[in-house]
């Protein structure tokens, strides 16, 4: 807005002074519009993400929980069957007991659990003995008998390491296996940086393990905190699920992907590679138990 006074004076009728002032009108809107916006960017971000943050972090510490409640169940499963095929009938039953007592209905386990307590109970009432295999709850499905391999894939490499058959803990760090070290102290895959002392140091000596049970893996983290699953840092001593195409992600050196499938025909190269990045240090791994394969495609 323009407003424009002129006084003139009224006998000599020429012009006294003039007054001239120029006003924008929508100045006052045009703040209260800019301060509702940031308070409500301050509503959005104080509030809302912290609440949703909050959900999320319930979420993911219910789904720890409940992971762990699973592994545990699968892993006291397993024994049981095993006491079950040896005849240690007692100690199955005592077992599958105290599963059943210990976890709900909606554990995928629960109803083989309560197959095998039945078997077991008929076994001991028929006389005791062992119990084959195939009568086991669960040990006839294909997918238990299956020859499906783990394979970890080097992301960006044509590298992947095949576990060999019926290898039911993976160890993976940087201490190699050596004479008169235990096997709790060396690895089944060895990765180091030769060319970065720092690097192979965020390395831990034992950095990850990975578990089989029936036809599922679990990942633990050994290395207080420095490795991610798909992205997300996994609590340490904590067993996290693994899928087929999943990213394990070591110190943020290298990157695994996780493969579950048939033999796949990859060629079988040195156990000892090294890999060469043009903007990044060398890395040199080592599979003592396994062996490393090239030329290795998707299905």
């Amino acid at each position: 807005m323009s407003l424009k006074v002129t006084y003139w004076s009224p006998d000599l009728r020429i012009e006294v002074f003039e007054w001239e002032r120029n006003e924008f009108l929508y100045l006052p809107s045009t703040l209260i519009l800019f301060l509702m916006i940031f308070i409500s960017g301050f509503i959005q971000y104080g509030i809302i993400t912290n609440y949703r943050n909050r959900l999320q972090k319930e979420y993911d510490d219910f789904q720890a929980k409940r992971t762990k409640k699973i592994y545990e169940a699968k892993l006291s499963l397993d024994e049981a069957r095993q006491l079950a095929q040896r005849g240690e009938l007692a100690k199955a039953l005592t077992i599958t007991n105290g599963l059943l007592k210990s976890i709900s209905k909606s554990i995928p386990v629960y109803k083989e659990t309560v197959e095998l307590r039945k078997i077991i109970q008929t076994q001991i009432n028929s006389g005791g003995g062992s119990i084959r295999v195939e009568s086991l709850p669960g040990m006839n499905n294909n997918e238990l008998t299956s020859t499906n391999l783990l394979y970890l894939r080097i992301l960006g490499t044509p590298y992947a390491y095949q576990a060999p058959y019926g290898l039911k803990t993976i160890t993976i760090g940087r201490q190699r296996r050596k004479q008169g070290l235990s096997p709790s102290e060396s690895n089944d895959v060895i990765i180091r940086v030769p060319g970065s002392d720092q690097k192979s140091l965020q390395i831990s000596r034992r950095h990850l393990e990975i578990q089989q049970i029936d036809t599922e893996y679990f990942v633990f983290d050994k290395s207080g905190g420095h490795t991610k699953l798909n992205g997300k840092v996994i609590s340490e001593n904590q067993p996290y699920s693994l899928q087929a195409r999943d990213r394990i992600t070591i110190a943020n050196v290298i990157v695994l992907e996780v493969l579950i499938r048939k033999n796949v025909g990859g060629l079988k190269t040195d156990n000892v590679i090294r890999i060469d990045h043009p903007d990044r240090d060398a890395l040199f791994i080592e599979a003592s138990i396994g062996d490393m394969v090239t030329e290795f495609f998707d299905e």
